[in-house]
């Protein structure tokens, strides 16, 4: 009898298996399916059935390899020269909690706390080290770093009437008036 010949089929290791299904689900402010809904559909995908614990599991465990990579971006925000920062308040687990996000064109870092104003800011760990130009809404918990230059948020300039009230399109500084249109669509 002859045998088959051997199969030659690429093999996955398991957190290359488990790495598509942790997008699914995550813990804090990355949810975006409940657990047992990402187990019934990764059940649905696979043809095989996944326990809730499964998925808990492998988002701990690649939570937990990504602390050498969010140090790495902390630090690299800490030293940039300019920085966005900005927060936003989002429901989890049925209560308010916020979400802290400091950014420049090719960095983010976004953290979840339960509080908003400056011990969220500290635990975030860009501020408190951070010693550049922080452009925000002008919120008053920004104001208590003192070491740094800060700048107010375009965005956020036709919300103030600065633009609207700025002495200068008084004056007829040209481009007055398009900038404050600007800021209003921004």
């Amino acid at each position: 009898m002859r045998r088959p010949a051997k199969a030659v089929t690429p093999t996955l290791t398991e957190s290359q298996r488990q790495a598509p299904f942790q997008g699914l689900t995550g813990r804090g402010c990355t949810s975006d399916l409940p657990v047992a809904r990402a187990a019934e559909t990764l059940a649905d995908l696979l043809g095989a059935p996944v326990s809730d614990g499964s998925v808990v599991a492998w988002n701990e465990r690649a939570a937990a390899g990504l602390g050498l990579f969010t140090d790495a971006i902390r630090d690299e925000l800490a030293a940039a020269p300019v920085v966005h920062f900005d927060e936003s308040g989002l429901r989890v687990d049925a209560h308010l909690a916020w979400v802290h996000s400091a950014s420049t064109p090719t960095r983010t870092l976004f953290t979840c706390h339960d509080k908003r104003g400056v011990r969220a800011m500290d635990d975030a760990g860009v501020l408190p080290a951070f010693a550049g130009v922080a452009v925000h809404d002008g919120w008053a918990s920004y104001r208590t770093y003192k070491d740094i230059t800060h700048g107010l948020c375009n965005a956020h300039y036709g919300e103030r009437g600065i633009m609207r009230n700025w002495p200068g399109r008084a004056a007829g500084f040209p481009g007055a008036g398009g900038a404050a249109r600007l800021t209003r669509s921004a």
